[in-house]
């Protein structure tokens, strides 16, 4: 029962590792889309290219923004449907 118990603590440990490890990927993804986003913002704010015309974004809330992530990081796991 004890080996059990201690079999399935290990279990949940390597899970919640793989998890930490999979979230540090994502957000390193996420830095370097940032990245690429700004650049190429800059490319067309320095271009010349105009914004005008053109209807303004809206500004998502924080809550917005998290709720996008989530679906994003948990896409095409088995966990995809759980968090919405």
């Amino acid at each position: 029962m004890v080996d059990e118990q201690t079999k399935q603590e290990v279990d949940m440990i390597t899970k919640a590792h793989l998890a930490a490890e999979r979230l540090e990927k994502a957000n390193e993804i996420h830095k370097e889309l940032v990245k690429r986003q700004e650049a190429l913002e800059a490319r067309r704010v320095l271009g010349g290219q105009a914004a005008a015309g053109e209807p303004q974004a809206k500004e998502l809330t924080e809550e917005e923004k998290l709720q996008i992530s989530l679906k994003q990081f948990w896409k095409n796991s088995a966990l995809e449907g759980v968090f919405k």
